[in-house]
């Protein structure tokens, strides 16, 4: 099963200050048959003004924790493509169509996310088989 990990997800672990070693030791651990992917979209999306200010930091501390934490887990980076505008029919809110489209690309079944109403769930999980889920949904999902 592979996984798209949205931006907010990264965002709320750097603001709680997670530490990546130990996070790659309960990914590994407790989902050993799930791959976990981002897109340089997500990283980019995290240098912005706005989310730097909140995590009180700056660019090149940033990049710093964005290469450790890419060095430490075992979550691979994608490259995002030109966007494509199929997609903008399946989200609710527009900077979520990289999102989705990235996650399409990568074949994941699975969108890790803290805005499930920013996505068309029902549409998505139609036409791309793609679910939709909060961390601890994912967790339930898993342990059923």
């Amino acid at each position: 099963m592979k996984v798209f990990i949205d931006t907010n997800i990264i965002f709320k672990w750097l603001l709680w200050k997670i530490k990546w070693n130990k996070l790659e030791k309960f990914i590994s651990i407790n989902y050993p048959n799930y791959k976990f992917f981002i897109s340089d979209y997500v990283i980019i999306e995290l240098f912005t003004e706005r989310a730097l200010k909140k995590l009180k930091t700056n660019k090149k501390h940033l990049k710093q924790i964005l290469l450790t934490f890419l060095k430490e887990t075992n979550i691979k980076m994608i490259n995002s493509k030109p966007l494509n505008q199929k997609f903008l029919n399946y989200v609710n809110d527009i900077k979520d169509w990289q999102i989705l489209q990235d996650a399409v690309n990568s074949r994941c079944n699975i969108i890790l996310t803290y805005n499930i109403k920013d996505f068309k769930t029902d549409l998505i999980s139609k036409n791309f088989n793609i679910q939709i889920l909060t961390p601890s949904q994912f967790v339930k999902y898993v342990n059923n």
